[in-house]
């Protein structure tokens, strides 16, 4: 029951977020901040599909990393990524922190 009311909380804080922030890059910290406390990550983005380039875009990222690999406007080659693995095999993909690769 503990966990239900935790995320219960989360999304009622990010419902409230959705209503009061006024830019992207202030929104998706409260929400990043947010699922945290759920989920743990090292780095959260919101990317976007280009087709025309065949990659994604990323509108905002947000990282607790010391060496920050991706940044707002990063662009990423679909092949060869694990955004573009997910997006060709809709799963879910999660990376141990011991696999490195140039895209994550």
């Amino acid at each position: 029951m503990q966990r239900a009311t935790l995320n219960f909380e989360t999304l009622l804080e990010v419902t409230n977020a959705l209503n009061s922030q006024r830019d992207i890059e202030s929104l998706w910290r409260v929400i990043a901040d947010q699922i945290q406390k759920v989920i743990p990550w090292d780095r959260a983005g919101i990317t976007l599909y280009e087709p025309s380039i065949d990659s994604f875009r990323f509108y905002a990222v947000i990282t607790n990393m010391a060496t920050p690999a991706l940044a707002h406007d990063s662009v990423i080659p679909r092949e060869g990524s694990a955004v573009g693995w997910v997006y060709d095999n809709r799963r879910l993909h999660v990376r141990g922190i011991s696999r490195k690769s140039k895209y994550f």
